[in-house]
C-alpha cells in the first residue's frame, strides 16, 4: 500500500515532523493561542456570570496540503459555493459524478 495512491492520510496540529515524513504529511494547523485565549475568556465569563449562555466560537484552521493526500480516482468534486476548495485544487467546475449507492 502506498500513500497517497491507495490511501490518503491527514494529520492534525501541523506537527513539526509532518514535513520530514515520506511522503510529507498533509495536516491542519490549529491556532493554539487563539483557541486558548477564547477558552480562557469563556471561563472567566462563566465564573463572572454563571447564567450567561455560551455561544459558538468559530476559529479558522489552515489546511497544509502536502503529498500524503490526493482526490480519489474516478471522482470529480464540484462545489461552486466553496471557492477556497477550488483554490486548493480540491474541487473543480465540472459536475461531480455520483457514486453508486450500492457499490
Amino acid at each position: 500500500m502506498t500513500l497517497p495512491n491507495d490511501l490518503s492520510v491527514v494529520g492534525v496540529d501541523d506537527i513539526r515532523y509532518a514535513e520530514v515524513m515520506d511522503p510529507p504529511l498533509t495536516t491542519v494547523a490549529q491556532p493554539a493561542d487563539e483557541i486558548g485565549e477564547k477558552a480562557m475568556y469563556r471561563l472567566l465569563r462563566a465564573i463572572d456570570d454563571p447564567a450567561d449562555e455560551n455561544g459558538i466560537d468559530y476559529i479558522r484552521h489552515r489546511p497544509i496540503i502536502s503529498k500524503s493526500t490526493m482526490p480519489p480516482t474516478g471522482f470529480a468534486f464540484s462545489d461552486s459555493s466553496r471557492p477556497e476548495l477550488k483554490s486548493l485544487g480540491i474541487v473543480s467546475d465540472a459536475a461531480a459524478p455520483r457514486r453508486n449507492e450500492h457499490g
